[in-house]
């Protein structure tokens, strides 16, 4: 069953009072269902009745609905995160290991829903054999919850997932985790471990329980908290404000279909900035698919950039990882010169 709302949260969504709530419900004006007493809600259900009875109340209570979620996710999440407080992790590192965290949880989570889907379709036959019902292969052994079943060796066990999974996704997830040393038992004890995949275990990421424009604002929430806890150790290499990237923006312009590149990306704010700008005016997303392109210097920082992209619903780009200006990564074989961008 989907997430289940009270009166008093569904009287709070539809801007009404409970009693009303509650007298719409006992009607069968509104779908619920009782539990020991008590109205219920199924929201899933509840959405779509206000979809079509009310369409304009449903826009204004799913911007609600998804102004709450963001900022409950992005508390929990940093919640989260203050596991590593007074652990021997410096706190200018937190990212390194917070975002790969989080994105595993988000891949792990999307492969049970979507297999899940695939038993409602073909059964009771193994969803191993139809592999196409997933975005990402999670290969045997590497789920969350594998690692969150090992007793011992924590990191040992949670890197190799990493490892694994990148290397079953190599067209898609290739050095997404990044070079965290997750072995290291100096930083990393297995309870410091545990505990930190145990709160993480708490927080449902998959696409049922938030959208990818909500974990996408958690994700850059998440990448603008560790910036200014690193802000004295030149932060601006990786983050760059969110108003700035705007203004940017909105100078170039950028056009549907056109190709973007940006060759000192950082963690994607400008390519993810360019995108969104023509949303903003209408414009459809997919029609950059095949045309982002980024480089970045730094390993760990063009990770966050993939992760980010990937978490904000974004499909069939190129972030390299090199010097852009010794080593430009893209150039156009017709020319042997270095390529063009719109």
């Amino acid at each position: 069953m989907d997430e289940v709302l009270a009166v008093k949260e569904v009287a709070a969504l539809l801007k009404i009072n409970e009693k009303t709530a509650y007298k719409l419900a006992a009607r069968g004006e509104i779908p619920a269902f009782k539990v020991g007493g008590s109205w219920r809600f199924e929201k899933a259900q509840l959405e779509e009745w206000m979809n079509q009875k009310y369409p304009r109340r449903y826009d204004r209570m799913k911007a609600d609905m998804s102004s709450g979620d963001d900022q409950k996710l992005k508390s929990t999440l940093w919640s989260a995160a203050n596991t590593l407080r007074g652990s021997a992790v410096d706190r200018t590192d937190w990212k390194a290991y917070i975002l790969p965290l989080l994105f595993f949880k988000r891949i792990s989570d999307v492969w049970d829903e979507e297999t899940a889907e695939a038993q409602k379709i073909y059964g009771d036959a193994d969803p191993s054999l139809f592999p196409e019902v997933h975005r990402f292969t999670v290969p045997d052994g590497c789920h969350w919850n594998d690692v969150r079943e090992v007793p011992s060796n924590v990191g040992a066990a949670l890197l190799k997932a990493m490892q694994e999974i990148e290397r079953a996704n190599p067209d898609t997830l290739f050095r997404v985790f990044g070079t965290a040393d997750w072995g290291n038992k100096e930083k990393f004890s297995d309870e410091l471990l545990k505990d930190l995949i145990e709160g993480f275990s708490e927080i449902r990421l998959g696409n049922k329980a938030v959208s990818t424009d909500v974990l996408g604002g958690a994700y850059e929430y998440l990448i603008g908290k560790f910036a200014d806890v690193t802000r004295r150790n030149k932060a601006g290499e990786f983050y760059t404000p969110r108003s700035v990237v705007r203004t940017m923006v909105e100078i170039l312009d950028p056009q549907e279909s056109e190709s973007i590149y940006d060759p000192a990306c950082g963690t994607g704010g400008m390519l993810l900035g360019a995108i969104e700008h023509v949303v903003r005016k209408g414009g459809d997303p997919r029609t950059f698919y095949g045309k982002i392109y980024g480089q970045e210097k730094n390993l760990t920082t063009a990770a966050i950039a993939r992760m980010n992209l990937v978490l904000h619903g974004i499909e069939d780009f190129q972030v390299a990882r090199e010097d852009t200006l010794r080593s430009p990564a893209f150039t156009d074989s017709s020319t042997g010169g270095l390529a063009t961008f719109d």
